[in-house]
């Protein structure tokens, strides 16, 4: 047991000296850990067994306790070595998810709340990590882990702003692995984050994941938005920008496509006199004959 908690302060220390890429809400195709971190290979194997170890009824009963009961040492993460480990893991490299075995996956995935009612046993911060590590990870789920994960984006989004903006992000991520049924969620999402500066960054990554899987469709999503944009009377020049940091995370075979259009709607009205947008069509060498 003093082992335990030996370990398990190691691995808190971990995880507090990350920022983790949920802090800047990194993209769902921004996988690998920071440029600053003290990842390894060596600790992410080290931190996925951690994390695949099993369970024990002891580590239940903790988990069942750690929301409601304060700690009397002033501890404010999970209270368990595996819940912990995952927590350093995920905050290291969001991608890691994808490489723990699939049962490890549906593990952690069972214990997601099911409901406001539902006696959660994860505590936030796992459950916002482990959201937004789906986002890079959703291809691999299956459909029972898929409608898992819906269940408890479901709980997430009713709760805080920043849970809100981690569920459309692991939404986006079923998207792109073709789950049916998660556009309009996604859409409703972005309606209510409409009007803030985290809208920008949504929908950057909701035109990031357009373009991966419905190429056809991105110039009518920029479009859609920025009529929003502009019927709020929000700014539209930062959503160009976003619009044109989605060229380099899309497909290769669908970029060039992103780029026409960026070209092409910079030469419009409101952006063709915009000073951001000059500068941005210089950085990238957008070509007038582009389209």
């Amino acid at each position: 047991m003093a082992r335990d908690f030996r370990l398990a302060a190691i691995v808190y220390g971990l995880y507090l000296m990350e920022d983790g890429p949920l802090a800047s809400l990194v993209p769902a195709t921004a996988a690998g850990p920071p440029a600053r971190s003290v990842y390894s290979a060596r600790l992410g194997r080290a931190l996925r067994t951690l994390a695949s170890r099993p369970l024990e009824r002891e580590d239940l009963a903790r988990m069942q306790r750690q929301n409601t009961t304060p700690s009397r040492l002033g501890w404010t993460g999970p209270w368990t070595v595996p819940e912990l480990a995952l927590n350093a893991l995920l905050h290291l490299d969001l991608s890691s998810f994808g490489e723990l075995t699939p049962e490890v996956q549906r593990r952690w995935l069972g214990l997601l709340p099911r409901g406001p009612a539902d006696a959660r046993r994860l505590t936030p911060s796992t459950t916002r990590v482990l959201l937004g590590a789906v986002s890079c990870c959703a291809e691999g789920l299956g459909d029972v882990g898929a409608l898992r994960l819906r269940e408890a984006i479901a709980t997430a989004v009713a709760e805080t702003p920043e849970l809100r903006a981690v569920g459309a992000l692991a939404l986006m991520g079923l998207f792109r692995a073709g789950v049916e049924g998660t556009e309009a969620e996604i859409v409703r999402l972005l309606a209510e984050a409409r009007g803030s500066d985290l809208w920008y960054r949504l929908t950057e990554y909701w035109l990031a994941a357009v373009a991966a899987t419905l190429p056809e469709r991105v110039e009518a999503t920029y479009r859609g938005l920025a009529r929003e944009a502009t019927d709020s009377a929000m700014d539209p020049v930062p959503l160009l920008l976003a619009f044109a940091r989605v060229i380099f995370v899309a497909p290769p075979e669908h970029a060039p496509r992103v780029r026409g259009i960026v070209a092409a709607l910079a030469r419009e009205e409101p952006y063709c006199h915009d000073q951001r947008v000059a500068e941005m069509v210089g950085s990238l060498a957008l070509g007038a004959d582009e389209q």
